[in-house]
């Protein structure tokens, strides 16, 4: 029965369907449904899933590396040099800060030395992809506790690197890794790293122009998937995560004129990959724990919780940021991250932890990341009320002079992008707010805000501001779409004039009626450029 994979890889796309179609219906995060349905659909529940050829597991990691392939996507070279001091400093802190109270804890629980430090410092991790994609979604990415907070995330994943070193002497099978080891591990790390800048150059000096010439989205999806995974081999081969060359391969191609397309062509298998990413995760889980266990695990998962909140906040505070934003980020990386099941799975292999503390080890971490779409919610909730500069004077997203409006342009089609420009000449500071994250993209890379989703939802809005702004544009190309924004939008600001789109003079009072303070009807101007068009054709010569 060899490809009993097949099967059971049908079987998570199908679950993971379901639970992503449920999770939409009730408004919940689609990585609870994943999760869950994993839990159900594996061996400790219903047992449809068993995934003894591995082939799962190996689905789950081209997840994973699609996943910090988007990471890198949105970093350019220069937004890495705006996040190298929380990188090192709040990182640091932020790692060490977890990883001692940690290491207590789980001695004090009984646990051996050996495995108590292993799994402190995998409960130190926060998932990188997750507080990114938040980060993204509330349109926080470039302000203060944004770029404080990607720093530290990617330190953890790079921090990974070393300890791996050290597993091999916490399992007692060899000696400490001698000094000629670390330090060919931190020239071979630089090495990679540096070559990123002469791939990227490569990469838009010859290779860009070739593919836009080809016209074909075949070869550019093929050129990806060779970049990403070369830098993942090769990154195998330096003895270093694959992951992080997959997070590499997407910094040497952002910041060029086929990013945007790049990202479009990837979505796909992404978001298809990292489905099976989580839903394999689930699968690991007994969930009979959550009820055997509940008033040992509780208890530890709250204290978790607690813990990389306090910390967080502290190493926010130590780059910065005030205490009120930094709590609400310190919530926002309180969940544990994809690393810390590498880490806890290579203890398992290795015999530094149990079959019982990985049972446990796992239950907490999952319990945390079902929880984490709500904490983000509420931290970030925080965070956007917070408005002053950082230490550097650095003011969130954009500098602009301080008589400056506000204003939020919904629908950034081709109509919606003229009024940005207009708007940007005339000094406004605004938001943008649109479906599509592919055509928000280029907007996000030169630091305005940008939040991806449907208007008519309150909550998105609220992310972009509405209620506070001095003006609204909507740009929807859907006339009864616009009404409903139009009555979503007033609702939370009655004053702010509304200026709209409308495809049909027959919409006009409908929009009008529903709160535009002045409307703009295709019909109409299409009709007025015709007749001027006539005229100047029946001139005479």
């Amino acid at each position: 029965m060899e490809h009993l994979w097949i099967k059971d890889l049908l079987v998570i796309l199908l679950a993971g369907f379901a639970a992503g179609a449920i999770c939409k219906r009730l408004g919940v995060s689609l990585l609870v449904g994943y999760l869950v349905v994993g839990a159900l659909i594996g061996p400790g529940a219903l047992g449809w899933v068993h995934d003894d050829s591995n082939q799962i597991e190996s689905f789950a990691t081209v997840g994973v590396l699609l996943l910090l392939f988007s990471v890198g996507l949105e970093f350019t070279l220069e937004d890495f040099g705006k996040i190298l001091r929380p990188l090192l400093v709040g990182g640091s802190v932020f790692t060490v800060g977890c990883a001692i109270p940690a290491y207590a804890t789980l001695r004090w629980l009984g646990l051996p030395s050996s495995a108590a430090l292993l799994l402190a410092v995998a409960f130190s991790f926060s998932s990188t992809v997750l507080v990114y994609k938040a980060l993204a979604e509330w349109g926080q990415v470039a302000t203060p506790h944004g770029t404080r907070a990607m720093g530290i995330v990617v330190f953890q994943d790079i921090a990974m690197v070393p300890f791996l070193l050290f597993i091999p002497l916490l399992a007692g099978a060899g000696d400490a890794p001698a000094a000629m080891a670390l330090l060919k591990l931190l020239v071979t790390s630089a090495v990679l790293v540096l070559s990123v800048f002469g791939l990227r150059w490569t990469v838009g000096r010859w290779l860009v122009g070739m593919l836009v010439d080809f016209k074909s989205p075949e070869l550019v999806v093929l050129f990806t998937l060779v970049v990403i995974a070369g830098t993942a081999f090769v990154s195998h081969l330096l003895g270093l995560p694959p992951p992080l060359g997959a997070f590499l391969a997407g910094m040497v191609l952002s910041g060029n004129r086929l990013t945007s397309q790049i990202d479009a062509l990837a979505l796909p298998f992404r978001e298809s990959f990292s489905a099976v990413f989580f839903i394999s995760l689930g699968l690991l889980l007994d969930p009979g724990i959550y009820i055997r266990e509940w008033r040992g695990l509780l208890p530890l998962l709250i204290a978790t919780l607690a813990l990389k909140t306090l910390v967080g906040a502290a190493s926010m505070r130590v780059t910065g940021v005030s205490w009120k934003a930094g709590l609400g980020m310190g919530l926002g990386i309180s969940q544990l991250g994809e690393f810390s099941f590498v880490l806890a799975l290579e203890g398992v292999r290795s015999g530094i932890l149990s079959a019982d503390a990985y049972g446990w080890f796992l239950a907490v971490a999952i319990g945390s990341l079902v929880v984490t779409p709500q904490l983000l919610k509420v931290g970030l909730g925080w965070t956007a009320l917070s408005k002053e500069k950082d230490r550097e004077g650095h003011v969130p997203v954009r500098t602009l002079p301080p008589d400056i409006h506000d204003a939020v342009v919904i629908g950034v089609g081709p109509i919606g992008r003229k009024v940005f420009s207009k708007l940007e000449v005339d000094g406004f500071d605004m938001a943008l707010i649109d479906m599509s994250p592919v055509n928000l993209h280029p907007f996000a890379q030169q630091g305005f805000r940008t939040i991806a989703g449907d208007a008519r939802n309150e909550e998105i809005l609220r992310r972009a501001e509405v209620n506070e702004c001095e003006l609204i544009v909507v740009c929807v190309p859907d006339d009864p779409i616009a009404i409903q924004v139009i009555k979503a939008v007033r609702l939370l600001n009655p004053k702010a004039p509304i200026l709209a789109r409308c495809r049909y003079m027959g919409n006009a009072n409908l929009l009008r009626a529903a709160g535009a303070t002045e409307v703009v009807v295709d019909e109409r101007e299409t009709t007025t450029a015709m007749i001027r068009a006539l005229s100047r054709v029946e001139e005479p010569d």
